[in-house]
C-alpha cells in the first residue's frame, strides 16, 4: 500500500505475541516503506507493537502516537537463548528513531513531559494534545508517547539526552511530575532553547532543577535560555509536611538563577490549595531581584 497516509493499529491485550522472537534487519527489502505515511497510531502491549515500529521506516513527515503497557506475555523480560534482544529493550530501541524523526521533521516549539506516581511517562507535543480522548484524529499532527517508566524507558530517556540538537526547537515546555524522577534529568538537559517553563504539581522536581544552577559548574545549568517560569501548585496529594517547603523551593530556585547569571524576567504562581501561602518574607526576597515581574493568582478547589 505505497499510497497509505494514515494508519491506526489497536492490539487487544492478550498472550499472543507478534514476531518478538525474530530480529529485524533494517536493510531487509521486506521492510515496509510507506513514503506517503502522515500518521501512525499504535495502541497495545509493547511486545505486540514492536514489529510495526521496526518494520515501518520512520519518516520525518509522519506523526506518531504510541500508548502501551508492558505485556504480560511469557518471555518478555529475559533475552532469549539465541541472543535476540529482549522485547522490552527492543521496544524502546525501535521507538527512538520515530521520536527523533518526528522532532527533525516537525521541529515543535511546544512540548510536555509527564510522570506520575504509577510510573507512567508521557511525552507529547502538547499544542495539539486532546485531553478528553486518547484517540487522536488521524489527520492531527502530533507526537504522543505514553509508556511505562521502567528501567528500559529510563535508558531510552538517557539516550535521548545524547541528541541535544533534536530538541533545540522547543521554546515552551510543560513538566508535570508527581514524584521524584531523577531519571528525567538527562532529557531536561537537551531542552537548551526553552524560554518558558511551566511546572505543574511538581514541587519535588523544583529542588532537582535548583541543584543544576551551580556557580561552579555552568555547563550543568538546565534551561540556559529560560526567562519565564510558571508554577501551578495544583496537586491534591500534597501532604502537610510538604507545604512549608514548596514556596521556599520556588523562591530559592529563582534566587539561584539570578545568582549564577541566569535571571528570570517573569514568575507566575497559580496556587490552587488554601494551605499554600506566600509569606511577606518570600515576597520581599522576590521583590529584591532586579528585572523580575511576579504575578500571584490564588483560587480554591471546585
Amino acid at each position: 500500500m505505497p499510497q497509505l497516509r494514515f494508519l491506526r493499529i489497536y492490539r487487544a491485550y492478550s498472550n499472543t505475541v507478534l514476531g518478538i522472537n525474530q530480529g529485524v534487519d533494517r536493510d531487509d527489502p521486506a521492510s515496509v516503506c510507506l513514503p506517503q505515511l502522515q500518521s501512525l497510531q499504535l495502541f497495545g502491549p509493547q511486545s505486540d507493537l514492536i514489529p510495526f515500529l521496526e518494520l515501518i521506516k520512520p519518516s520525518p513527515m509522519c506523526s506518531i502516537t504510541v500508548s502501551s503497557t508492558i505485556s504480560s506475555a511469557p518471555g518478555n523480560v529475559q533475552d532469549s537463548n539465541d541472543g535476540v534482544q529482549a522485547p522490552l529493550s527492543r521496544f524502546y530501541r525501535a521507538l527512538l528513531p520515530w521520536i527523533l524523526a518526528y522532532m527533525k521533521g516537525r521541529a515543535p516549539r511546544d512540548m510536555s513531559l509527564q510522570a506520575d506516581v504509577f510510573e507512567d511517562f508521557t511525552m507529547s507535543d502538547y499544542a495539539s494534545y486532546i485531553s478528553d480522548s486518547k484517540m487522536f484524529n488521524l489527520e492531527e499532527e502530533h507526537l504522543e508517547i505514553e509508556i511505562a517508566l521502567d528501567s528500559h524507558c529510563r535508558s531510552a530517556i538517557a539516550e535521548l539526552g545524547t541528541f541535544p540538537d533534536t530538541f533545540s526547537s522547543v521554546e515552551q515546555l510543560i513538566v508535570c511530575i508527581e514524584d521524584n524522577q531523577d531519571a528525567l534529568v538527562p532529557i531536561y538537559k537537551v531542552f537548551t532553547s526553552v524560554t518558558e517553563l511551566t511546572l505543574e504539581a511538581c514541587h519535588v522536581a523544583l529542588g532537582l532543577v535548583a541543584l543544576h544552577a551551580d556557580k561552579e559548574e555552568e555547563a550543568s545549568i538546565l534551561f540556559p535560555q529560560l526567562r519565564s517560569l510558571r508554577v501551578m501548585l495544583v496537586s491534591k496529594t500534597l501532604s502537610n509536611n510538604d507545604i512549608p517547603k514548596i514556596v521556599l523551593d520556588i523562591v530559592n530556585f529563582v534566587e539561584n538563577r539570578a545568582g549564577v547569571g541566569f535571571p528570570l524576567s517573569r514568575l507566575d504562581f497559580l496556587v490552587v490549595d488554601s494551605r499554600i501561602t506566600i509569606s511577606d518574607n518570600d515576597k520581599e526576597r522576590l521583590a529584591n531581584l532586579p528585572g523580575l515581574t511576579v504575578k500571584i493568582k490564588s483560587s480554591s478547589w471546585d
